[in-house]
């Protein structure tokens, strides 16, 4: 039937993205040897996508899409230029202990205190 079709091809692309995934994870994990950049998001969005689309599966599609609005909501400061963005949020690669840090950006005392944590 269809609907049977519908789901083996889910299974089907979803087997592969989760071996790519599992591959890039073990090649992430600490030290990371590799970053997942937009390359991968990309690949992860379309993967998602087109399983929904063809696979009939709007409404499962639906709740992939939530963290993506809430991770646009959380981006905006820095989308529209309201904070300084570090670069892209790229880590820097530190060759003396051969690990990546967490990139940042310098302010003043007074500037976006409403970004800093209260003590």
């Amino acid at each position: 039937t269809q609907h049977c079709n519908n789901h083996l091809f889910s299974v089907m692309l979803m087997l592969s993205f989760v071996g790519v995934t599992l591959a890039l994870l073990r090649h992430n994990w600490y030290p990371a040897r590799v970053f997942v950049g937009d390359t991968f998001c990309y690949f992860a969005g379309v993967s998602f996508a087109v399983v929904g689309i063809l696979g009939h599966f709007s409404k499962t599609l639906l709740l992939f899409f939530i963290p993506q609005v809430i991770n646009f909501l959380w981006s905006c400061p820095q989308l529209f230029k309201l904070v300084p963005c570090p670069r892209h949020r790229l880590p820097r690669f530190d060759p003396e202990k051969g690990v990546c840090s967490p990139s940042t950006f310098a302010c003043k005392p007074h500037e976006f205190k409403w970004l800093k944590r209260r003590p």
